[in-house]
């Protein structure tokens, strides 16, 4: 009875074990069917028929990204070096993709189930499968010449950010053309002619020449004075044009970057129809500060990104202890002759100190030259006259007459002619330096203060009436003008933040596939 329970027991365990065995496909990999010279074969197993054939299809994708990364080196290999790390990250990414959208050409050839464990093989007849890559692959070609031809035309008729654009995206298909023809060629044995379409490393040579022509200009708004933490009072104005022989050609819809002096993004935004974009900045720092304008690299593939990187220009600026102030500026001679001459020497220095010239300004710098010294003296190359002048400014309220402060500056002159031509020399040397524009106006500082606070007033009534008509560009002009008073100050700072708010809609308006 005991011999007849163990042989019971033995066949118990191999009739199990014959249930439980999977199928010879599976274990082997192989079906006499199916050959591996004519299908890609794949095997799967799992708890269900669905996990098995996802088993399956990655076995075949995976067979497929091999045979496209083994004939693939040489293309690799034809880029740039400081290239080629990039280029085979997105290369791999390519084959991925594409061996994975192959598999809509696998079929389940088997199937079977032991002991609750699920089985399938999943093929791809290769000579169908080259048969249908030989019709996308002739369909790529002529689309890639297309795309190629199109980027030309658009450069003859200086469209230069679509026909960047366009060989970027020409660039893309050559890469995955690339990778269609290698696996043709591994399956078929016969390479597939590709001399007619340019090659992705000559794509990229040419949107690289295409961006090397590019530039950045500053227009207005550089070398400006502000006090720390408030608006510049002008706009960075910069100009996106590229260079095509003689012509600057604007580049219009391009999204330019502005970054700090510790690089962090600050605010983007889109050049307009003249190629212009607008960046209204709050200075920042103890002295002086900066900021750079360059392309945006949010759209820009990894492989351009250094390129694009290095199409920029810089704005500088200094920091005040006094709010910016505008004069007009008014030199006449002791005849009341006035002296353009000096008028705008003066206005240069004026201007350099961080403040403004205007006919329309409320503070007035006026002065009278008088000649202080005359005599001829003997230099190497004879007798000539040398004269001395001297300038006394006045700062002044020009609504009221009330001087408030006052500068002297000195100049010297000399020539062989005349004493009167020696005099109009010395003129050109009456430049008051920015030391001492600063010291004077800081003597005169609490005395002014009740005129700057009328003008910020006005100044705010202004940018307030801009801002109801929309005219919002005009509006941050004249608010970036109110300096003084603390309740002005903040209603203004929180109009021009609702302004740059509507600005920005505005040119996502104007630019709807902006994301």
């Amino acid at each position: 009875m005991k011999t007849m329970s163990t042989i019971t027991c033995i066949f118990l365990l191999l009739t199990a074990a014959s249930r439980a065995a999977p199928p010879d496909w599976f274990v082997s990999g192989q079906h006499p069917g199916y050959q591996t010279e004519f299908y890609f074969v794949g095997v799967g197993s799992g708890d269900s028929y669905e996990a098995a054939a996802r088993q399956a299809s990655a076995q075949i994708a995976r067979q497929i990204e091999v045979r496209i990364e083994s004939e693939s080196a040489g293309f690799i290999s034809s880029y740039a070096d400081d290239d080629r790390e990039t280029i085979r990250s997105q290369y791999e990414s390519i084959t991925r993709s594409f061996s994975n959208a192959s598999l809509q050409n696998a079929e389940i050839s088997e199937k079977a189930v032991a002991d609750n464990t699920y089985y399938v093989l999943m093929t791809i007849d290769k000579e169908k499968y080259a048969a249908g890559l030989r019709v996308e692959l002739d369909r790529m070609r002529s689309e890639i010449n297309r795309q190629y031809k199109n980027a030309e035309l658009l450069i003859d008729e200086g469209k230069i950010l679509p026909a960047f654009q366009t060989l970027i995206e020409t660039g893309d298909a050559a890469a995955e053309f690339h990778a269609r023809s290698v696996l043709y060629a591994s399956i078929t044995g016969s390479p597939y002619l590709t001399d007619d379409i340019i090659s992705a490393p000559a794509l990229l040579t040419e949107v690289r020449k295409l961006i090397g022509r590019i530039s950045l200009e500053k227009i207005s708004g550089d070398r400006q004075t502000a006090q720390n933490g408030r608006l510049l009072t002008e706009p960075l104005t910069v100009k996106a044009v590229i260079r095509r022989d003689t012509a600057a050609i604007p580049l219009t819809g391009l999204r330019l970057a502005l970054k700090d002096e510790d690089n962090r993004l600050v605010e983007r935004q889109h050049t307009d129809n003249h190629g212009l974009a607008r960046f209204w900045v709050y200075a920042a720092g103890e002295e002086r500060g900066k900021v750079t304008v360059g392309i945006d690299p949010g759209r820009i593939p990894a492989v351009l990104k250094r390129d694009f990187g290095e199409v920029q220009t810089t704005f500088h600026y200094n920091i005040t202890a006094i709010a910016p102030m505008t004069f007009t500026v008014r030199v006449r001679d002791k005849e009341g002759k006035r002296l353009k001459s000096v008028e705008d020497i003066v206005s240069k220095s004026v201007q350099q100190a961080g403040h403004h010239v205007s006919d329309e300004a409320v503070f007035m710098l006026s002065g009278v030259v008088s000649q202080v010294d005359a005599q001829q003296v003997e230099a190497l190359d004879g007798r000539k006259y040398l004269v001395k002048s001297e300038l006394v400014l006045f700062i002044s309220d020009k609504q009221s007459g009330e001087k408030v402060g006052s500068l002297t500056i000195k100049g010297t002159g000399m020539h062989s002619e005349s004493e009167r031509k020696a005099l109009e020399e010395s003129y050109g040397k009456l430049k008051p330096s920015r030391k001492e524009l600063t010291r004077a106006l800081s003597v005169g500082a609490d005395r002014l203060k009740p005129i700057q606070a009328r003008t910020s007033k006005e100044a705010l009534a202004r940018g307030k009436a801009c801002y109801d008509k929309g005219m919002y560009q005009e509006a941050l002009g004249d608010l970036a003008r109110v300096t003084t008073g603390d309740k002005c100050v903040a209603e203004a700072e929180k109009l021009i933040e609702e302004i740059k708010l509507r600005l920005l809609e505005r040119q996502k308006s104007a630019i709807p596939d902006d994301k």
